[in-house]
C-alpha cells in the first residue's frame, strides 16, 4: 500500500508546459530590458570630457527622442511580457515547492519604472 500511494505522489516526471512557458517568460523579458536599456544608454547625451572643454567641441545636449521612444515600447513589451508571466505563475501553485518567479518579478519592476520615467520627463 506504502508503495502504490509513492507511485501516486510521483507520477509527475518533470517541468509542465507552464513551467517552460514561464522561464522562457523571464529569458525574453531579460533579453528585451537588456536591450532596452543599451538603447536608452544610446539616447542620451553624451558627457562632456576635460578635452573636450579644453578643445572647445560643443556636444549635443539633448536625448535622442527617436531612440527612446523605441526603448519605451521595449520596455511596454516587457512589461506586458512579465505581467502574463506572473498571472500564469500566480495561476499555477499547486505543488508544495512552486515559487514566484523572481527575475520575472524584478525584470517586470524595472520596465514598469522606467515606463514611468519616460512618462514623466519626455
Amino acid at each position: 500500500m506504502l508503495d502504490e500511494l509513492t507511485k501516486r505522489q510521483e507520477r509527475r516526471s518533470g517541468p509542465d508546459i507552464w513551467f517552460k512557458l514561464i522561464n522562457w517568460f523571464a529569458l525574453i523579458s531579460g533579453i528585451l530590458i537588456v536591450a532596452a536599456l543599451w538603447i536608452a544608454d544610446k539616447a542620451k547625451p553624451q558627457a562632456e570630457t576635460f578635452i573636450d572643454r579644453c578643445l572647445g567641441i560643443l556636444l549635443p545636449e539633448n536625448w535622442d527622442i527617436g531612440l527612446v521612444r523605441y526603448a519605451f515600447y521595449l520596455m511596454i513589451a516587457t512589461f506586458c511580457i512579465c505581467a502574463i508571466g506572473i498571472l500564469i505563475n500566480s495561476k499555477r501553485r499547486r505543488r508544495k515547492y512552486d515559487r514566484y518567479n523572481v527575475p520575472l518579478i524584478f525584470v517586470g519592476g524595472l520596465s514598469a519604472i522606467g515606463i514611468l520615467i519616460y512618462l514623466f520627463r519626455f
